[in-house]
């Protein structure tokens, strides 16, 4: 059954169904994620695409519960954030498409109200990063220490 929308706003933002599915940012027409349709009561969500454009969502239900703030963060279930209560799917983020966001979400079955804040300059502390061997040659790869000198020949890795 579709629910009623009390609040919809999107700001330079597209989605390709009434409440949910793909999300485009309209000044670029990048995807920059999907937004589960059936797994939430409230979704706020602000963010800088990539391309310099600001965008935002809010959409809320007539049905929709107060919720309550939970100090949670979200689990992520292959490319998805979920409820880390009940694990259902609320919606993806393609973070290499955005410079920034800021997010609060009502998971629908438990009503709780999950918050999370992205900057791009949190992005390299895990990013998968590659350099050069100089004593083989060969390319080596540390996803979990950024390497500073991104592609460049010479780097030694023992002194």
């Amino acid at each position: 059954m579709a629910r009623k929308i009390k609040t919809k706003n999107l700001e330079n933002t597209r989605l390709a169904a009434g409440y949910g599915g793909w999300t485009y940012c309209t000044a670029c027409g990048e995807n920059i994620g999907y937004l589960c349709y059936a797994t939430y009561d409230r979704v706020e969500f602000q963010y800088e695409c990539n391309c310099g454009s600001h965008g935002n969502i809010l959409i809320d239900f007539e049905d929709s519960s107060a919720g309550s703030t939970c100090d949670d963060g979200l689990i992520t279930i292959k490319n998805r954030l979920c409820c880390p209560g009940d694990s259902s799917p609320l919606l993806t983020i393609l973070t290499k498409k955005l410079k920034d966001y800021q997010l609060a979400i009502t998971c629908k079955e438990c009503g709780s109200i999950y918050r999370k804040k992205y900057e791009e300059s949190n992005r390299t502390s895990w990013s998968l990063d590659y350099g050069i061997c100089i004593g083989c040659n060969k390319p080596f790869y540390d996803n979990l220490n950024p390497i500073t000198r991104r592609g460049t020949t010479g780097i030694r890795l023992f002194d």
